[in-house]
């Protein structure tokens, strides 16, 4: 897909929505894990807040895809960019078949203590860190530890640094992906599942 195509969606969703142009923006995005198929990469499009962490206004683009893709077609054809259109028709035609899902909590790991025991991601799995602001990025973890602080789990780190560690309840495990091993609290004992 074209980025003149995904303007016109912006565009388009921007009108149906009542939303000002100048609080969503749109870029490329790219994930080492495919939500459909997990053993490949996934890369693409996206339309975005653009307030830091903010999923307020986009989270109207899902409800209400078929109305904006139909008026972006629209859009796209009155100004004459009739290859525009015809990408926002296969779109539409992936999309329809398309319907939220509620969340599921056998995604998250359990956390709740059994005897000393409790379940976080294993090391060398990959992971979603969610940052105090709502920024994401794919992470993967190398090992975890108990702290006067709570649960941290060290992640592989950036370029440039030597370490790092965060909250575990800042990583979330991939569903279907990140495979979970228990943690004992008292002797930092990893054990499988």
């Amino acid at each position: 897909m074209c980025e003149s195509t995904i303007g016109w969606i912006l565009l388009g969703f921007c009108q149906v929505c009542s939303v000002q142009e100048r609080d969503v923006g749109h870029g490329v995005f790219s994930s080492r894990i495919s939500p459909v198929t997990p053993e490949s990469r996934c890369r693409g499009w996206c339309i975005f807040d653009t307030t830091l962490g903010s999923l307020r206004l986009t989270q109207r683009l899902f409800e209400r895809q078929q109305e904006v893709l139909e008026y972006s077609r629209e859009l796209s054809i009155h100004e004459g960019a009739e290859d525009c259109a015809a990408e926002i028709d296969r779109l539409s035609d992936v999309v329809s078949g398309m319907r939220p899902i509620e969340h599921s909590p056998e995604f998250l790991p359990d956390t709740a203590p059994r005897d000393d025991w409790i379940q976080v991601i294993a090391p060398g799995q990959p992971a979603m860190y969610i940052g105090r602001s709502g920024e994401c990025e794919d992470v993967t973890v190398i090992g975890c530890r108990y702290t006067p602080q709570g649960m941290v789990y060290d992640l592989e780190p950036q370029p440039g640094c030597s370490a790092r560690h965060v909250r575990a309840d800042w990583v979330r495990p991939l569903a279907g992906t990140t495979r979970m091993c228990f943690y004992d609290l008292l002797s930092g004992e990893l054990r499988e599942e």
